[in-house]
């Protein structure tokens, strides 16, 4: 009997070996053979440190995929080249980059995951291979505008001060930040991840979150479409002409800068919060000039405070889609179960 339960627990002893050794062999693959295993730090406690430099006016693009690492694309002033630095943790100098390399001609500055550095067809493509870095690009102000397209599961994003054509990015549970850029078309998606848009001017912005906040402030364009599921939108000091905001279980309150040719909000079960500020600028003064307002509210109460005479409302309780909605309303609000409030303000002593 003893034989066989030492023999036994022998057996189990090694299994747990050979299990351990090829747990050791998949993070040690995984990483990089050459590279240690580091713990996550957030991106100001990251020394950075140049990787490349670009000439200006060869750099069209940028196209980053990662996981887990997250990038910060900032305009200077100052800059006379495309700089892209990569951070390490603080203190820990595991990252031996290259401080001689020489000028590099771009095109797409291609951001992914291997070891190497790759030219080819007027990309630079840059597999870095190594776990939770945070990589900042420079990008000179004055350049030419270009188009980023970026790409993460739960990677940041963050563009500061930058002129662009476009900005694309789709995150799965990734913070998606834009600060004071100008761009013809601006696509943003994740799942869990926020979203948020300050002094931004695009000629069309598209945003998506499945429970991830929208939060604008000082947005102006002349499209704008917010889709959430169960996030919130909150919209500060917009001066869009064409708005669209939906949600399902989300709340939506809007601060409008300037009155909309076309608004569409919607939610099911969250509540709406509208406040409107009127310029003597934007006021229309024709009857042929009066703004058409739909609102339901189905269960819930639709309130209007400080109704300016050239508003025309026409408030129903409304259940379903199905039921009849008046044809070409200027504005349309409704929600299923939610309360709406709507409020105007007028701002006096107008030069």
């Amino acid at each position: 009997m003893y034989p066989n339960y030492n023999r036994n627990r022998g057996i189990i002893h090694i299994v747990k070996a050979v299990a351990f050794l090829l747990i050791a062999m998949i993070v040690y693959f995984a990483v990089g053979h050459s590279t240690p295993f580091v713990i996550f730090k957030a991106r100001d406690q990251m020394v950075y440190e140049t990787f490349a430099k670009f000439k200006p006016a060869e750099v069209d693009s940028i196209y980053f995929d990662t996981d887990s690492e997250s990038l910060l694309v900032e305009g200077r002033e100052d800059a006379e080249f495309y700089e892209l630095q990569i951070g390490s943790p603080a203190g820990e100098k595991w990252l031996d980059l290259d401080k001689s390399m020489n000028l590099l001609s771009g095109g797409c500055i291609e951001i992914t995951s291997s070891v190497t550095n790759l030219l080819h067809r007027n990309r630079s493509k840059f597999n870095i291979g190594l776990p939770f870095l945070s990589y900042k690009l420079i990008v000179p102000i004055d350049d030419a505008p270009i188009d980023i397209k970026f790409v993460g599961k739960s990677s940041d994003l963050e563009v500061n001060n930058c002129n662009c054509r476009t900005v694309e990015a789709n995150a799965a549970s990734g913070d998606i930040e834009l600060e004071g850029i100008t761009a013809d078309h601006i696509a943003l998606r994740t799942i869990s991840g926020d979203i948020e848009l300050t002094g931004v001017v695009a000629e069309k912005s598209e945003l998506k979150t499945t429970s991830g906040d929208c939060d604008l402030v000082g947005v102006s364009g002349e499209h704008l479409r917010v889709q959430t599921t169960s996030g919130d939108a909150e919209l500060t000091e917009i001066a869009i002409p064409s708005i669209v905001a939906e949600t399902s279980s989300g709340d939506i309150d809007s601060h409008m800068a300037m009155l909309p040719d076309h608004l569409d909000i919607s939610t099911s079960s969250g509540e709406i919060e509208l406040e409107f500020t009127i310029k003597s600028a934007h006021r229309p003064s024709q009857p042929e000039t009066e703004i058409f307002l739909f609102a339901s509210a189905g269960s819930g109460d639709v309130r209007i405070k400080n109704s300016p005479n050239w508003l025309r409302a026409d408030v129903k309780k409304l259940f379903s889609k199905s039921d009849q909605i008046p044809s070409e309303p200027d504005w349309q609000v409704q929600s299923s179960s939610g309360d709406i409030n709507i409020e105007f303000t007028q701002e006096s002593n107008l030069d």
